[in-house]
Formats: structure tokens, C-alpha cells, sequence
């Protein structure tokens, strides 16, 4: 990813998240966030809403980007209508999400880790993350299964039986097999990788059920 934004840096750090801390904001609290939270096995924390002490760290990441990376930009909206003034974002905003978003990572991956930080004692990010890892270790970032079941595109399919069909792509395994003769023909969920087609993962439809993920590969379809 840092690669492909133009980053001088290298990118390597990587692990699994045990607890994902938010504000709660409509968009955050939304079922299919937290479902997706749920499904990367890690645990949702919101923080007291009209307390911003209470999340500092993440209030004061916004408080970095907007003094370091937002002014970068036309169109900015400010954090309240002090700072705003008469200036009017709506009539000067021209950035599009395709140029915000490699901008984005080459600041933090070129600047922001290699930038002494006051609140690690001036060591850069990075240094901190790699003394940190050779001290306590991390945990391994998911699975591509567990990332897709997660992340992915879903879209309801029936078992037939030479398994699903998805793409023109038909995928079955025994777990597939099972699932069916459990439920019969009743719609399953199903999790696509659009930029990896080799596997699917599948669940029933219905609260509770896991995902069928790792096993099941493709076919190509007559």
C-alpha cells in the first residue's frame, strides 16, 4: 500500500488490534461496523460521549493531522466556527478521495514515523514500534480469511449442488457440502475478495453462525 502511494519509507508494521476505540457517532456505532469489528475478533470500545478527555489520544491524533497534514488542502472546515470565520470550504474544497488518499499515507508513512515525537521521549514512531515489538512482541495481523469475512463485498448465493457460483466461479468444499444439508436451500452470506478471487467465505444466514472461510476454493464453472 506504501508502495503503490509513491512512499519513500517502508511500511512494516503490522499486527492484530484486541480492542478498537471510538467515539460514538452514528457512523461508528453502525451494525455493520461493529459486525465487522466483531469479525476480526477484536472488541469495540466506545469512548463518554461530551468527554473528550476521556479518548486523548485519538483527539489528539486529529489535533496532528489538522495542524500538519489538513492545511495541505483548500477546503478545510476547521473544528468549530471561531476558527472557521468567514471562510467557506464548500466554495474552495476541489480534493478528490483518489489524491486525499495516497496523500494521507505518504505523510504518516514518509513524515509522521520518522518525525521525533514528544510524548515517546523524541524517538521517532518507528523506532519506538521496532524497540517495542523486539521487547513485547505482537500478535500476527489476521488472516486473509479472517480480513475477508470481515471486509468484504457480500452478496447472498444458494448451495447448489456443485456448491456456489459466484463471478461465473464455482467454489465447494466439505464444510459447503455440510452447511447445506443442514439448511437446505435457504440463502447463505457470502464474502468476496474482489482482488482475490481464489476463495470465498460463506455463512448461514441467520444470528450466531460462523464463517465457513479457509477451505473453500475455486472451480472454474462450465
Amino acid at each position: 500500500m506504501a508502495a503503490a502511494a509513491g512512499c519513500r519509507s517502508t511500511w512494516a508494521m503490522m499486527c492484530s488490534v484486541s480492542t478498537i476505540a471510538m467515539d460514538g457517532g452514528p457512523e461508528n456505532i453502525d451494525v455493520r461496523v461493529r459486525a465487522a469489528i466483531r469479525d476480526t475478533k477484536a472488541q469495540t470500545a466506545y469512548g463518554m460521549a461530551g468527554a473528550p478527555d476521556e479518548r486523548g489520544f485519538l483527539e489528539r491524533a486529529f489535533r496532528t493531522f489538522d495542524i500538519q497534514f489538513a492545511p495541505l488542502f483548500q477546503g478545510r472546515t476547521f473544528s468549530n466556527v471561531v476558527d472557521k470565520g468567514d471562510y467557506k470550504p464548500e466554495d474552495v474544497a476541489e480534493v478528490l478521495i483518489e489524491v486525499l488518499q495516497p496523500a494521507l499515507l505518504r505523510y504518516l508513512v514518509d513524515f509522521y514515523h520518522n518525525a521525533p515525537h514528544s510524548g515517546l521521549a523524541g524517538q521517532t514512531p518507528i523506532d519506538a514500534w521496532i524497540e517495542g515489538t523486539r521487547t513485547y512482541g505482537v500478535l500476527p495481523p489476521p488472516s486473509p480469511s479472517r480480513l475477508r469475512a470481515a471486509f468484504g463485498l457480500t452478496v447472498k448465493r444458494r448451495i447448489q449442488n456443485r456448491g456456489i457460483v459466484v463471478a461465473g466461479l464455482e467454489y465447494a468444499n466439505e464444510e459447503l457440502a455440510a452447511l447445506r444439508r443442514q439448511i437446505g436451500q435457504s440463502d447463505v452470506l457470502v464474502k468476496i475478495d474482489t482482488d482475490d478471487l481464489g476463495a470465498i467465505s460463506v455463512r448461514a444466514d441467520r444470528r450466531g453462525s460462523s464463517w465457513i472461510s479457509d477451505a473453500v476454493e475455486r472451480r472454474a464453472s462450465s
